[in-house]
């Protein structure tokens, strides 16, 4: 039975609440915003966010990324401010530069990092502060920035114990590590960077990012974009639709790459459904929604969900979703994991950022699932009116029809160094991912995929490792208009780093939907509660999994 109590975080009362808070206006944010100098993707307009205190909202489980060229020029100017105001709880900075590591300034052997426990909300320290930690003068992670008070506890690889390290409990090799890390919360060793991945969380020592060398990217996503019903009727009240992005502009500036799931009809045509049924399950936009993306540094759409070509007013009628098509192309915006047939809709968006290529695919498991059909989530895989994926001969979403999916990953993990299958399936408003799911998504590492996603619970769902590899189950909503509880109106941004094929960094960054329609990045506090709940997902997955 899944798990859905609301009993309190574990570790709430530890969070910090005596935080900085800077409060802004809309416009006073547009004004600093149009004031501030211009990007282009062409120009590295990507910051990388690294160092202890860049942004106070943000959890790692991971590392941070490092600057890498931009192979697209995309460049858009705010366009003018709302009348209403809302208000900031915090303002988020633009990710500064990363300086080269320095064995003088980050106080460890040459080749190393400091790694800690990825459960530990904390993402980098100050280089004054590696000695004390090393040598047990530091013995609680909240005095160097933690929101949660967790004991420092040492550990040490064989042979890996740097001059004046204090008493650490000694593990045989990384693996070792990274089981004693899982167990131990604060815990933290020196390790070689060659030998670190995601599985740890490597800390900043002040703007040094460690494995900021070589030929890294980072990629962000994020969940569910929908902005219909009343984010489209905010956006018309402000007359302006790029106003849900407008506090997160800034910081997804900082990525090489950001892909998001929409699940929306963008039509000029088509009159809002939401004047007539507030309660709609239609979601129509402007394709002025197209330019909001762009401000914020979308690349790609994922289009392969439940409220693209199906609809529940017009079931079987793929005009308005081919229009969309037509509009996106238009725009020059790409999308992926739909299309006027088959061959389309199955195809992956592919990027390159330096010598590092990728490829996103996206999977409707939702309104075009042919071998899970009669599972709680889908519509059935029927052909007619309540199917939605496409055809040699009709477009659609690309189908999760096992067999031809994962030789499609297959294929391309032949062909790109990282391959990143997008599903979107699931259960809605649930903490923990159905066994069927488990099984797609185990499948796809199998067949040669870098990490899965999926999305559809409208929640955030925890993760698991498979073979190495991470698995993200469910990121939750981005833009939408669910203010009826915290789980719906809270969610991240995944933060992935990577190193050639290697993923070395895995990070969230935690968000609350504000005025039904805005994510607001959330301060320190705020989103070690919201991992507090990504792990007890996590846990009950794990958990299953292995009484299976």
């Amino acid at each position: 039975m899944t798990d859905n109590s609301t009993e309190p975080f574990d570790h709430f009362d530890d969070i910090d609440e005596n935080e900085d808070a800077r409060e802004l206006t809309v416009h006073q944010k547009r004004e600093r915003i149009a004031t501030g100098p211009s990007r282009s993707r062409s120009l590295s307009r990507r910051k990388l966010l690294a160092g202890a205190g860049t942004l106070a909202g943000a959890t790692a489980i991971g590392i941070a990324g490092a600057n890498a060229p931009r192979g697209r020029g995309i460049s858009a100017a705010p366009t003018s401010a709302p009348t209403t105001e809302i208000r900031f709880a915090q303002e988020v900075a633009t990710p500064p530069e990363v300086a080269t590591p320095s064995a003088a300034t980050i106080q460890l052997p040459n080749g190393t990092a400091l790694v800690t426990s990825p459960r530990l909300p904390l993402h980098g320290i100050g280089t004054d502060q590696v000695q004390a930690l090393l040598q047990g003068a530091i013995t609680s992670w909240r005095d160097v920035g933690s929101p949660i008070n967790l004991p420092v506890s040492a550990f040490a690889i064989d042979g890996i114990v740097p001059d004046g390290m204090k008493s650490p409990q000694m593990v045989k090799d990384y693996a070792g590590l990274l089981d004693a890390l899982n167990k131990t919360p604060g815990g933290m060793a020196v390790v070689p960077i060659d030998q670190i991945d995601f599985r740890a969380n490597t800390l900043a020592l002040g703007e040094v990012n460690p494995l900021a060398t070589g030929d890294v990217v980072r990629i962000a996503v994020t969940g569910d974009i929908i902005p219909g019903r009343n984010v489209a009727i905010h956006a018309r009240k402000y007359g302006d639709w790029t106003h849900p992005f407008l506090q997160v502009r800034d910081f997804l500036a900082g990525f090489d790459l950001t892909v998001s799931n929409f699940e929306c009809v963008i039509s000029d045509t088509i009159a809002p459904p939401e004047e007539t049924d507030p309660n709609t399950f239609d979601f129509i936009a402007s394709s002025d929604v197209i330019q909001g993306m762009k401000l914020c540094g979308i690349d790609a759409i994922s289009l392969a969900n439940n409220h693209t070509a199906w609809s529940s007013s017009v079931n079987g009628d793929v005009g308005p979703f081919t229009d969309m098509l037509g509009i996106l192309d238009n725009a020059g915006f790409p999308y992926f994991g739909g299309g006027r047939d088959l061959d389309q809709a199955q195809r992956g968006w592919e990027a390159t950022v330096g010598n590092t290529s990728i490829v996103f695919i996206g999977i409707d498991g939702v309104t075009a699932n042919v071998d899970y059909a009669d599972q709680a989530g889908t519509v059935g895989a029927e052909i007619g009116s309540g199917f939605a994926g496409a055809t040699a001969s009709k477009a659609g979403t690309n189908p999760l029809a096992v067999q031809s999916v994962m030789a499609k990953i297959a294929d391309l993990a032949g062909k790109y160094d990282i391959v990143i299958p997008y599903f979107h399936m699931g259960e809605e408003f649930v903490w923990v991912t159905p066994d069927w799911c488990v099984d797609v998504a185990h499948a796809a590492i199998d067949n040669g995929a870098t990490l899965v996603l999926t999305n559809h619970p409208h929640l955030i769902q925890g993760m698991e490792i498979y073979k190495e590899k991470p698995i993200v189950y469910s990121l939750g909503n981005f833009v939408f208009d669910q203010m009826f509880s915290v789980d719906t109106r809270t969610g991240y941004i995944l933060d992935l780093t990577f190193q050639g094929k290697k993923v070395v960094g895995l990070r969230t960054h935690g968000f609350e939907i504000e005025d039904f329609n805005q994510p607001r990045l959330m301060s320190a506090g705020e989103h070690a509660g919201l991992m507090d709940r990504f792990w007890r997902s996590t846990d009950i997955r794990t958990a299953k999994n292995a009484a299976r």
